[in-house]
């Protein structure tokens, strides 16, 4: 697909790219624009490990135990601090963690996938998605975005407005005339000076973490707390 999209278009070089948890895809991406910065989408990482707190039978205790639940979130608040820190981070939140079988299963499951491991032997095994793919420490005082759910939005939308999964090419040109028509509609409104405004939780949220992050170094907060403070500000599946 990739390499379709670059022949229809040779001269798009994107600078940032924001892709799911898909190793195919990721891969893929990268052949062919090597250059370009891929992101992984945060709300699916939140998504995969609240799968893996539900497979490991942490779900009840999760949604019942406030105190565990703001501990296990400052797994993917490390998403949120520098790259260069996430591993001994990491090993704090770890050992912050209740030492049960369960747990246990999760904190293997996060390093296997998302940090990387050293065997006994010395030598490390690389993560199936390093931390670059999936940090966001830079990217948020920048405003960039973190998901892809905007996109799963318009799906949801488009979908919506074609009415169908097998429409006539008629119906589908008239669907495509029909979003345009919305396109233009939104383009005209930003060159006027009115963007779409997003929810005011969702607003007071990106403000926050944009504030935490700008003030990572301080001396007033510890890293804990750092991930602390970010663990507010997203949920996993029961919240």
């Amino acid at each position: 697909m990739w390499e379709q999209i670059r022949l229809l278009c040779p001269l798009v070089q994107p600078q940032q790219m924001l892709l799911d948890f898909e190793k195919g895809a990721i891969t893929s991406f990268e052949h062919v624009w090597p250059s370009t910065v891929v992101k992984c989408c945060f709300f699916h990482l939140t998504q995969n490990i609240w799968r893996h707190v539900q497979s490991v039978g942490l779900q009840s205790a999760y949604t019942h135990d406030e105190e565990l639940a703001m501990r296990i979130r400052r797994i993917p608040a490390l998403a949120f601090a520098r790259p260069a820190d996430v591993p001994d981070l990491f090993d704090q939140v770890a050992m912050d963690l209740p030492l049960t079988p369960e747990i246990g299963e999760l904190v293997d499951y996060f390093e296997r996938t998302y940090i990387g491991r050293t065997v006994a032997s010395g030598y490390h095994v690389a993560a199936t998605y390093p931390i670059h793919l999936w940090n966001n420490h830079i990217g948020t005082p920048l405003g960039l975005p973190r998901t892809t759910n905007a996109v799963e939005a318009w799906h949801r939308s488009f979908n919506a407005t074609v009415g169908c999964h097998h429409p006539t090419i008629w119906k589908f040109i008239l669907s495509l005339k029909r979003e345009q028509g919305l396109v233009e509609v939104r383009h005209t409104n930003y060159l006027v000076g009115k963007p779409p405004t997003k929810r005011r939780r969702s607003q007071q949220s990106e403000k926050a973490l944009k504030t935490l992050v700008r003030e990572y170094y301080s001396p007033d907060r510890s890293k804990m707390e750092f991930l602390q403070g970010v663990a507010h500000h997203f949920s996993l599946g029961a919240d």
